[in-house]
């Protein structure tokens, strides 16, 4: 059954997975199948966001091998539970490629994990299908990104809250590689259209704590605050926020609908991303409903559980059109590729393996709902490399960052900034 043993897991859906892959191996043998990795936290600080990410692939999965399968073959996943730790993704992923033979993995959330295992899916020459929004800087034959970059995202939130809420920005972010790329992003757009950056603040993935975030909000005095936290650390930043006075505004820009279930969020809070699951687009209504019925009516569609959704598809046009599944036969055929998702039509760019993206920016309303309040009116390049910086710069800032943090892509320490 896969990789992933559920035993023992706090994971509410784990008797629904194990009929789907039980169901889906049944009938079929290894000359009849191809397989896949479906890669994810499904326990650990990233398990509430990455959970149904892993449930929309393994959905599209099912649709493809229901409509007769792929190049003759059924698509075999194989479910594996990163457990929030990067080093137990590339072990996984090893497994995956060397022991199991896929030439696939759909996986992965923060930019760290995505960056350990790039080195391996490059030297092996398979295809990772990452489904999140990212800091961009980067661009490999080897991974297809279906989420936005910072191009596609962070910048235009910026640029919106500086136009409309306040020049004085504080940036509060998780202590890993996307938050501080996107913030170096960031404090350069910020000088160009008469920003103030007040303070920057990170804290390590999970931390339940976070420490002296009240007292540096209130020393700063920002008019908003642009959030990069990512995974559980959400739920105790807007608890904490809710408790002030006069709550600062916050853009966030890594958080799902999932993080946003923590009760009554007793501030103005702004969410920007490429997808939300209120459009009212028919496409976007039916997705959302057989994502329910699949996944349970608890279960938010967020960008990337859309941007898992449509990476399938994506990968399964490519193998067609290269008539192959090996990897390197199917990275050829990725660019300019497109599909209608269930919001936007998805469009692989020519001269990288990033899609084009539309920005949108959400605001919660007091019944916890998103109701999208901003929408750019065309489709936004993804520009892997943000212009402030030559890419061979980009490169040592990175590599800067990875062997300061001890050859990791992420902080070795709990609190940085006081």
């Amino acid at each position: 059954m896969g990789g992933f043993s559920f035993k023992h897991r706090p994971f509410v859906r784990r008797l629904f997975f194990a009929s789907v892959l039980l169901m889906l191996f049944a009938c079929n043998t290894s000359d009849e199948t191809i397989k896949v990795g479906v890669l994810h936290s499904l326990s650990g600080t990233m398990a509430p966001s990455e959970q149904p990410v892993a449930m929309a692939t393994m959905m599209a999965i099912e649709e493809i091998n229901a409509s007769g399968g792929l190049l003759g073959k059924q698509i075999e996943p194989m479910l594996f539970d990163g457990q929030s730790n990067d080093e137990h993704f590339l072990r996984l992923a090893k497994r995956l490629l060397i022991d199991e033979g896929v030439d696939v993995v759909f996986g992965c959330w923060t930019s760290s994990c995505r960056k350990t295992l790039k080195p391996l899916f490059e030297q092996r020459d398979n295809l990772l299908v990452y489904p999140v929004q990212f800091e961009g800087v980067e661009s490999s034959d080897n991974i297809l990104y279906t989420g936005a970059t910072a191009s596609q995202q962070v910048m235009p939130a910026l640029a919106w809250g500086l136009r409309n809420i306040g020049p004085r920005v504080m940036l509060v972010g998780s202590d890993y590689v996307f938050p501080h790329v996107a913030n170096s992003i960031v404090k350069h757009q910020a000088g160009m259209l008469g920003g103030e950056i007040v303070d920057e603040l990170y804290y390590i993935l999970g931390d339940d704590v976070l420490r002296n975030l009240r007292q540096r909000v209130n020393d700063a005095k920002p008019d908003f605050i642009l959030s990069t936290l990512n995974g559980s650390s959400n739920r105790q930043f807007f608890q904490l926020m809710s408790l002030e006075e006069n709550p600062t505004p916050v853009i966030a820009t890594s958080i799902s609908e999932e993080d946003l279930d923590v009760g009554n969020i007793e501030l103005p809070v702004y969410v920007a991303n490429s997808y939300f699951e209120q459009f009212s687009r028919v496409d976007n209504r039916d997705f959302v409903a057989r994502f329910h019925a699949y996944a349970g009516e608890d279960k938010r569609v967020s960008a990337a559980v859309e941007a898992a959704y449509s990476g399938v598809y994506l990968w399964a046009q490519a193998v067609e059109q290269a008539h192959s599944f090996h990897a390197g036969d199917v990275v050829g055929t990725l660019p300019a590729h497109s599909i209608n998702g269930p919001a936007d039509k998805l469009v692989v760019a020519l001269d990288s393996n990033h899609v084009w993206r539309k920005f949108y920016l959400a605001k919660l309303d007091g019944n916890q709902a998103l109701n999208v309040i901003y929408t750019a009116v065309d489709y936004l390049p993804p520009t892997p490399y943000p212009v402030f910086f030559s890419r061979r710069k980009w490169e040592n800032y990175l590599n800067d960052l990875y062997v300061q943090w001890g050859e990791q892509w992420y902080a070795p320490i709990l609190v940085t900034g006081d």
